[in-house]
């Protein structure tokens, strides 16, 4: 038979899990209504635009580097003269 105490501790133990729960699902929420103003449905298209945004980035930082060495060996003599 289970005595009083273990009742209550069981008791104590679903009040918190419960907790825990509500505030986890209240956490859900706020990252559903974050991702639907930021004009997502899911959580996949934010990381389809996160992935499209590092390419443009990456493709911007190799294009950048381009740019910089093609005028360091145009114009990098004049640099080092003065």
């Amino acid at each position: 038979m289970i005595s009083a105490d273990e009742l209550m501790g069981m008791k104590k133990a679903v009040e918190n899990a419960k907790s825990e729960y509500d505030k986890a699902i209240g956490q859900l929420e706020a990252i559903k209504k974050q991702l639907k103003d930021a004009g997502f449905s899911n959580i996949a298209d934010l990381n389809a635009k996160i992935e499209q945004l590092q390419k443009e980035y990456d493709d911007g930082v190799v294009d950048l580097d381009k740019q910089v060495a093609e005028f360091k060996a145009k114009y990098g003599e004049l640099l080092c003269n003065r």
